[in-house]
């Protein structure tokens, strides 16, 4: 027969808990505050949701496929007027990084990306559960002036995969988008690499 398990109050007041060192609950806050802030339930999702979520930027870079820099409209182009996006539910080949030669259709996606997109005005739409990704990125579909989502046309053309390891509320959209794109062997799809 399973145990059954114990209910949190009871829990609460085990003598081990009574007696664990200072350091085992400020583990236990810590890991709590982890999974808080990668839920998106801590730090940035208010300003996030106020400041990006469907309003029009102007892009100032493309760095590849997948990763763009935002400037607020009117200002600069600083360190400090410049916010990093990362396309939601996608992944597109990595350029060169140092060493490692560019992956095949890493520069056909960055250069699609770039042409659709850079010296341009784009949409930001978020996802309500998470906003920013582990490296501080904004993640974000990317809405191009004609109204397309620049993330699914990624997708469609070839250049991209769908990225399954997080949920997201276009994945449905997105997987049939990657299945048409991989019957018709398009980009990276196409059987050569």
């Amino acid at each position: 027969m399973p145990r059954r398990p114990i209910p949190l109050d009871r829990f609460l007041r085990t003598r081990y808990l009574r007696r664990a060192p200072i350091p085992v609950v400020i583990v236990l806050i810590l890991a709590a505050l982890i999974v808080a802030d990668r839920s998106g339930l801590l730090l940035e999702r208010g300003d996030d949701w106020s400041r990006f979520h469907r309003q029009t930027f102007f892009v100032h870079r493309v760095v590849d496929g997948d990763t763009l820099d935002i400037l607020t409209p009117g200002a600069a182009a600083t360190k400090e007027n410049l916010t990093r996006v990362r396309f939601w539910a996608i992944d597109t080949p990595e350029m060169t990084r140092g060493a490692q030669p560019a992956q095949p259709f890493a520069e056909e996606a960055t250069a699609m990306t770039r042409r659709l997109s850079e010296e341009r005005t784009v949409t930001i739409e978020l996802e309500s559960h998470s906003t920013r990704d582990r490296y501080g990125r904004l993640l974000a579909f990317i809405i191009l002036e004609d109204g397309r989502c620049l993330n699914a046309v990624l997708v469609e053309e070839g250049l991209a995969r769908v990225e399954r390891r997080f949920s997201h509320s276009r994945m449905e959209e997105y997987e049939t988008l990657e299945r048409e794109a991989k019957a018709r062997r398009r980009g990276i799809w196409g059987g050569g690499n």
